[in-house]
């Protein structure tokens, strides 16, 4: 079977800007310890480009003044490597702190900052990750004797002994990817802060870290009961935003522990419940996009095309009306889409998006760059299947070329191409 290259779904945040202006361009924030029961970080020395010095107080709080900025200017914020005890520490929420902007007004938007002892969260992550890899292999070493199983059955024909080997082929490829994205998961989970969870994920991190039971876990994550939390909040909106983004959180946080079971289909509905919320909170537009993408991508791992294609039109319908013709956001979702056409069998209309995708990035990107050699391979996927061998010949040539150049010699990618060829 010829194989399509992985299509990557690109992830951007916009903040909304203030739309008043302060008399002041302040900002004011908390730091406080990782699940200490919100614990302050007294003495902590706070920095920013623009605004003096300043450290927290008892009370962890500190406050920046910047005389020449205004309300909606992005700021980077500089935390301190040690308390006024000089206990070592380290920044948890960091991408947070990353998109920081002045607020219109500093006495309602405070900026929470979250720190820990250095190496607190990595110990965690630790555990986390053995109980994830251990997850991963049982459940793949659990699917490889079904096959197996069926591989020695009495009545067994060539062509389903051959489809079975090329599942197994499958699924160990699978299992890499698992792997390797184990110990992104475990530092996900590690990063949580309980001290502002509901008690949904309270409960479902205590499987984890306690039990050892992510199927437990799982469990908790009730999707119902999760949108009921979001329902009874929404009710509430003006004091509970972050109830909102804590119910967003048990959402992601359940996405993360289906991924090593391979359950594509219940994270797939996880991600829609996660739109949901965004569409009725009036989110931005690109958020949208990008969460769209994932479930796009989600439901093409579950097998089920028509619904992948359904949401990679629905992002690149954001996206035709909110990004530049020439953006390499777009060529993505271009991209995205005649993935979703390729495995529906529709393979002149992918290579019409795909065309769309390689036109702007032709243009964007360098004549080396590995997004070119993958949309080239694309097009060369979908001309095989309309079983026009010249066209998918001279397309994977040029995916080669770029690959040769650019990998090393023991890259799956260049055996990719010359498989292909």
């Amino acid at each position: 079977m010829y194989n399509l290259i992985r299509f990557h779904v690109a992830s951007f945040l916009f903040l909304v800007n203030a739309s008043t202006i302060y008399s002041a361009a302040i900002l004011q924030g908390t730091v406080t310890f990782l699940n200490s029961g919100s614990r302050p970080a007294v003495g902590v020395k706070i920095s920013a480009f623009g605004a003096n010095d300043c450290y927290t107080t008892d009370a962890g709080m500190f406050r920046l003044e910047f005389p020449d900025k205004k309300p909606g200017d992005k700021v980077k914020i500089i935390v301190g490597s040690n308390d006024s005890g000089g206990l070592p520490l380290e920044l948890v929420n960091d991408k947070v702190i990353a998109q920081v902007r002045i607020p219109s007004n500093p006495d309602d938007d405070i900026v929470e900052v979250i720190v820990c002892k250095v190496g607190q969260r990595n110990e965690a992550a630790l555990r986390y990750n053995g109980l994830i890899v251990k997850t991963i292999n049982e459940a793949m070493e659990k699917r490889l004797l079904e096959i197996d199983k069926k591989l020695g059955a009495a009545k067994i024909d060539a062509e389903t002994i051959v489809a079975l080997q090329h599942e197994k082929e499958k699924l160990s490829v699978e299992r890499d990817s698992a792997l390797a994205k184990a110990e992104e998961q475990a530092l996900y989970i590690a990063s949580i802060n309980l001290d502002q969870a509901n008690q949904l994920i309270k409960d479902a991190v205590l499987k984890v870290d306690s039990m050892r039971d992510m199927a437990g876990a799982i469990a908790v994550l009730d999707n119902e009961a999760l949108y009921q939390a979001y329902l009874e909040a929404s009710e509430k909106k003006k004091k509970a935003e972050g109830s909102i983004q804590q119910v967003v959180t048990g959402f992601e946080l359940k996405i993360k522990l289906l991924e090593p079971f391979y359950r594509y289909e219940e994270m797939a509905e996880c991600c829609e419940k996660i739109v949901g919320i965004y569409e009725a909170e009036g989110s931005e537009k690109e958020t949208l996009a990008q969460k769209y993408g994932w479930i796009a991508y989600y439901w093409r791992l579950a097998g089920n095309y028509n619904r992948a294609v359904e949401f990679y039109l629905k992002n690149l319908e954001v996206r035709e009306k909110t990004v530049p013709l020439e953006s390499l956001l777009l060529a993505t979702s271009y991209n995205n889409l005649a993935a979703g056409l390729f495995y529906l069998g529709e393979y002149q209309k992918s290579i019409e998006y795909a065309q769309k995708a390689l036109s702007i990035r032709e243009k964007e990107l360098p004549a080396d760059d590995l997004d070119l050699s993958n949309s080239y391979s694309n097009i060369a996927a979908s001309y095989a299947g309309l079983s026009e061998y010249d066209k998918a010949l001279e397309f994977e040539q040029k995916a080669l070329a770029i690959r040769e150049k650019v990998l090393p010699l023991e890259h799956p990618n260049l055996a990719l191409s010359y498989n292909n060829l």
